[in-house]
């Protein structure tokens, strides 16, 4: 890098020679300089924002056992788009095995299996105090039809192979 006093050689040097003003010369060169710090002073910043956001969106197959969730949304695999849970419906992983859930009035338990991504969930039962919602009978049937989970942050997706999915926010 040249020293300061050797920049302003360089710009008497070439002033003429192009035939500007050596004052607009140090003028151009000033704001080149200047335009360069600004442009390292927006770029770390994006870069960290952009590494932050590459690490957030990853999708992680974390253990479920032990874990609680409340719903969040469900979306069968006829309709496009999502329905959000307006009642507190909670799916807990007691253990590698077993899962409990509680619906409007009904509570739900069965078996899962669910390693590397992959999850299937078998011998549901509930019991039959009353009437549930729709809502929440689409839940429990689209439950049984799960294939695959992952975690993105504090939620937890299970997908089905027609469209169909369950979102739920840690407890």
């Amino acid at each position: 890098m040249y020293a300061l006093t050797d920049k302003v050689r360089v710009i008497r040097a070439y002033a003429p020679v192009l035939g500007v003003p050596f004052s607009l010369m140090v003028s151009i060169y000033d704001k080149n300089y200047i335009h360069k710090i600004n442009t390292m002073k927006n770029t770390i910043p994006i870069l960290m924002l952009l590494t932050l956001f590459s690490f957030s969106c990853k999708k992680e197959n974390a253990s479920l056992s032990g874990t609680a969730w409340k719903l969040v949304k469900i979306k069968s695999g006829e309709s496009s788009n999502f329905e959000k849970a307006e009642k507190d419906y909670i799916l807990e992983f007691t253990d590698e095995t077993q899962f409990v859930s509680n619906l409007d009035v009904n509570d739900c338990g069965g078996e899962y299996q669910a390693n590397e991504g992959k999850i299937s969930v078998s011998r549901i039962f509930c019991t039959e105090i009353c009437c549930d919602s729709p809502f929440a009978e689409d839940f429990h049937h689209i439950l049984g039809l799960v294939t695959q989970y992952y975690t993105r942050g504090s939620r937890l997706h299970l997908e089905g192979e027609e469209g169909e999915e369950i979102v739920l926010k840690k407890e």
